[in-house]
């Protein structure tokens, strides 16, 4: 979520709301911290100076004078100005990211300070403006950049002590990085030291109070900040898009696509469905329909959610498939980082209009936020699959109890935009039949991005060993079942555009899966691939 506000001198700056978690600030309304620093950063213009020439020199003075009148623009004119005459004035291209940073524009102020770095290490001077760390840091910090950010503002506190605003934005940074406690103790110290920064310390307080999940105390915050000032319009626009303490939240997507299965014997990822011999290649029609209710008071979590979906085959009638599923996770905050859960998931499919297979699964999860765009999760899950299909041969019984156990790595970056996922898990198979008795161990990554806010993707790929503890009745040897299955699924989803008049929001996408099962028993081998596109509107 994001709100726009102003702080006093334009333009506006882009920021987070304070309501999302984890919390990020991409440009916190900190009007005190982008212009208390100007006087000290001009004073000190001349003392540090390593203009390469007169004409640069004049260009500089001509910024610094509108840098003192809060013309940024203009400043930043005369610095650029100030570059082209002498690219090697480092001062010139320091105060152009110091006007930068005023404008907003952090990803190219930050350019800039690289590109006085890089010039003090050409020319041998160990500090090429003092003020330096504190500009950095200010550009990190709105770039959400916070380990980075942490470690310059330290350094700058360390050399330049006392100082309120290096004390907020590293509250702000600790703050990004989930140190709560910490964030805290800064922000009592920029207080003690700069009274001015009250109204940006309380909005980060009620920042720290939204992320540990306490909503009503983060919306009480917000209430007691005066309107006006340099973050007035802020909170109006954050206490307008607060989440009530006990919101309810609901969403859907329904979806109608064509396809083909290039092998259609089986169910992907399943058994061959009594059918004998090979099947050519089919079409399909995929119709699907899915809703969820998010319920969030507090430092709780409950999702609800419900999918149905029917792939009918225009030959191979023998495995037209309808699949509905739901689901119910409950999950709670611990502190400033962990979290608790469950969740309740059942399944039913239908093959040829008969009844093919039931699953329940219920298990616990772990979860721990390893860092600002990390968090690790574990979980077990315990599922019980009932074939209604199940064969008069007793070792053929494929109805099983399975215990799943294991670990997920999650990083989201680009403001959460990427995400990507590591997982792995181990799965003991207890089946009614002796032939399906097995151990599974496997692996998974996920890859998903929204590279536009039309066009996304996704790639997710497994691969998994499964052995099998007794001999396979089909060899009539001792020879025990061992199969190697891989799979990917590579998803595209483009927005159309709202002037079509379409309901909802309304996307073009495209899926492929494809997946393919090497065993010992040649039976059990398949590989097949299924290729599906269509229209989706999410409502």
């Amino acid at each position: 979520m994001r709100v726009r506000h102003c702080v006093g001198f334009p333009p506006p700056y882009r920021t987070r709301s304070p309501f999302s978690a984890p919390p990020r600030f991409a440009a916190w309304p900190a009007a005190v911290v982008a212009v208390a620093g100007i006087g000290l950063v001009l004073g000190v213009l001349f003392s540090s100076r390593v203009l390469a020439s007169a004409d640069s020199l004049a260009l500089v003075e001509q910024g610094a004078r509108a840098m003192e009148a809060r013309e940024f623009e203009t400043a930043l004119q005369h610095f650029d100005s100030a570059t082209r005459t002498d690219p090697g004035d480092a001062q010139a291209h320091f105060f152009a990211g110091a006007a930068l940073n005023r404008l907003g524009r952090s990803a190219e102020a930050l350019a800039r300070f690289e590109r006085v770095l890089l010039l003090s290490r050409l020319t041998g001077l160990a500090a090429p403006h003092p003020e330096l760390d504190f500009e950095r840091g200010f550009a990190l910090v709105r770039e959400q950049r916070h380990a980075e950010a942490l470690a310059v503002l330290e350094r700058y506190e360390r050399d330049h002590p006392g100082r309120g605003q290096t004390a907020e934005l590293t509250g702000r940074a600790l703050i990004g990085l989930g140190r709560y406690d910490e964030a805290g103790v800064l922000l009592e110290r920029a207080i003690e030291r700069d009274p001015a920064l009250a109204p940006t310390v309380q909005l980060a307080r009620a920042a720290i109070a939204s992320a540990r999940g306490d909503v009503a105390l983060a919306t009480r915050a917000l209430a007691e900040m005066p309107r006006s000032g340099p973050v007035g319009r802020h909170v109006e626009d954050a206490m307008a898009r607060a989440p009530r303490t006990d919101s309810l939240r609901r969403g859907g997507a329904a979806s109608v696509a064509v396809g083909r299965n290039s092998d259609a014997i089986t169910i992907l990822g399943d058994e061959r469905v009594g059918v004998s011999g090979r099947q050519a290649s089919d079409g399909f029609v995929r119709a699907g329909l899915s809703g969820y209710l998010a319920w969030r008071p507090q430092r709780w979590s409950v999702v609800a959610s419900a999918s149905l979906q029917t792939d009918d085959y225009f030959d191979a009638s023998q495995i037209d498939q309808i699949d509905l599923g739901g689901s119910v996770s409950v999950d709670r905050l611990v502190g400033d980082r962990y979290s608790i859960g469950m969740s309740l998931s059942d399944r039913h499919t239908w093959v040829d209009g008969s009844r093919y297979l039931d699953q329940l699964s219920i298990g616990p999860q772990v979860g721990v936020r390893l860092g600002e765009s990390v968090a690790l999760a574990f979980e077990y899950r315990h599922r019980r699959d009932a074939y209604r299909d199940t064969p008069v041969l007793p070792q053929l019984d494929r109805d099983a109890s399975v215990h799943q156990l294991g670990p997920r790595l999650d990083f989201r970056l680009n403001a959460g935009k990427l995400r990507l996922q590591l997982g792995s898990s181990y799965a003991a198979i207890d089946a009614d039949g002796d032939d399906f008795d097995a151990g599974a161990l496997g692996v998974n990554v996920l890859v998903s991005n929204e590279f536009t806010s039309r066009l996304r993707g996704r790639i997710y790929l497994s691969a998994e060993h499964r052995r099998f503890s007794d001999p396979n009745s089909l060899t009539g040897l001792s020879s025990k079942r061992r199969d190697r299955t891989y799979y990917v699924q590579a998803y595209a989803q483009y927005a159309l555009a709202p002037a079509l008049g379409l309901p909802g929001e309304t996307s073009v996408f495209a899926q492929i899966d494809r997946s393919r099962r090497v065993s010992n028993i040649d039976f059990y081998d398949y590989d097949q691939t299924l290729f599906t596109m269509g229209l989706l509107v999410e409502f």
